[in-house]
């Protein structure tokens, strides 16, 4: 907030302005457009393409933001990105791939042989196709003869990677370049807006002015814990020795509760109440099912008296036709 508002200084701005949030798909821009507004005004989600069309968020009455689908860059004169790029990036769903096979022949050349044997269980392999050949079979997934089906088997451990169940890292390169896309003049120009040295001068003097919690050890109350003292009838009362460090249990008496009859208490409780302690017994997970046992059995029971009051009147209207 402190660098927009900057901004605004610095480019004489009094009107609102809007802010773009631009980047690869499924790497947050959603989710730090409601950090920032501190409530749910983005959908978010784990897959990319959850965001589908641009959308506008008042930050507050100067500020604007702009939430905008994922954005991938075309291929340049020096890199070419390819579907398994783009699918190790998470930039595409995993189902939607024509060819699993070669992305996920890629983290297996990326990933430590180890971690993948701890991970799967998959012990040995030459090949990567053996390896996903293996975990087809471990998996379940065949096709018609017991053949692997090598593509789900694939789509699995892209899953795993994209969800960050295989964990990689790299190192950053020593060197920075700047991409095709970004110039020197575009790096200066926003500096110079965005002045960021200030801001952490700002937030170090911030810190620096809050008071200090500091607790003296004098300021904490000490504990005197006196001697254990054990008395048995008329035998003389022996003081216990202590040591430091060891622990020291005391035994609290119970008070005496006087309790009611069981008895009167069924009594008096109304009908159907044991239905309803058994669905309050339950666990929290299972009370619905609970609920649903008991008015089964209630209908049960109801159909029964049903059955034995028609009964009962049916042979109190034979009696009356005797007479």
């Amino acid at each position: 907030m402190k660098l927009l508002g900057s901004y605004c200084l610095n480019q004489k701005i009094r009107t609102t302005i809007t802010v773009g949030v631009i980047g690869f798909p499924n790497v947050g821009k959603s989710s730090l457009i409601n950090s920032l507004k501190r409530q749910r005004a983005c959908p978010v989600g784990a897959t990319p393409g959850v965001t589908k069309c641009m959308q506008e968020v008042h930050l507050d009455k100067h500020i604007k933001l702009l939430d905008s689908p994922g954005v991938v860059m075309g291929s340049s004169a020096g890199s070419k990105i390819t579907t398994g790029v783009l699918a190790l990036q998470n930039c595409l769903k995993t189902e939607q791939l024509m060819d699993p096979i070669t992305p996920a022949l890629e983290v297996l050349r990326r990933c430590d042989k180890g971690q993948l044997q701890q991970r799967y269980g998959v012990m040995s392999w030459r090949e990567p196709a053996e390896f996903l050949a293996c975990l087809a079979r471990r998996l379940g997934r065949l096709k018609r003869g017991g053949r692997p089906n090598l593509g789900q088997a694939a789509c699995v451990l892209l899953t795993d990677w994209n969800s960050g169940r295989i964990s990689f890292y790299t190192h950053p390169p020593e060197t920075h370049t700047l991409p095709s896309y970004l110039s020197a003049e575009i790096v200066t120009e926003l500096s110079q807006a965005f002045d960021i040295n200030s801001l952490i001068a700002d937030d170090g003097a911030l810190l620096d002015s809050l008071p200090s919690m500091q607790v003296k050890c004098s300021e904490i109350p000490s504990v005197e814990t006196s001697p254990a003292v054990s008395c048995c009838g008329n035998e003389e009362e022996e003081e216990m020795k202590v040591d430091e460090g060891q622990p020291m249990t005391v035994e609290v008496p119970l008070r005496k509760t006087k309790t009611k009859d069981t008895s009167e208490q069924t009594s008096a409780r109304p009908r159907g109440w044991d239905a309803i302690e058994s669905v309050r017994d339950a666990p929290v997970l299972q009370q619905g099912q609970a609920l649903a046992i008991a008015i089964k059995q209630r209908k049960k029971k109801q159909k029964r008296a049903d059955k034995l009051s028609s009964k009962l009147s049916e042979r109190l209207t034979e009696a009356m036709n005797l007479l």
